[in-house]
């Protein structure tokens, strides 16, 4: 699959969920708890749809597209994607990390196994 096609299937994608971001707020809007925060972002929903449809014609507008690999702007888009993938390792290990410091502290502060042995609590007084 070619970098225009990939691009085209996430425009594609981004356009429909737009639009259905949209009908889902319009319902929302038209229900008993509508709001005028709902027709708001319906309108918006839908407009960032229509947007997305023209910007489907300069899919190829980019030098990746075109084949032009040593181009300036290929070099910016090639640290930019390098800086973002470094952002979300970042971010995920953080989180990682994160959830390390919790099973660490939650197996400290767990209650040692009872050593006697348990009552039987079907057994009648």
């Amino acid at each position: 699959m070619s970098l225009k096609a990939f691009h085209l299937v996430f425009i594609a994608a981004s356009i429909l969920l737009a639009l259905g971001f949209a009908g889902w707020s319009l319902m929302n809007y038209f229900s008993a708890q509508g709001s005028r925060l709902d027709l708001v972002l319906a309108i918006a929903s839908a407009v960032v749809a229509v947007a997305l449809v023209f910007h489907s014609e300069s899919a190829s507008a980019c030098a990746a597209c075109f084949g032009k690999s040593d181009s300036p702007l290929a070099a910016g888009m090639n640290w930019g994607i390098f800086s973002l993938m470094g952002v979300v390792v970042c971010v995920l290990g953080g989180i990682a990390t994160f959830f390390v410091y919790l099973a660490k502290r939650a197996a400290m502060t767990a209650p040692p196994a009872s050593q006697g042995e348990m009552p039987d609590s079907t057994q009648k007084a």
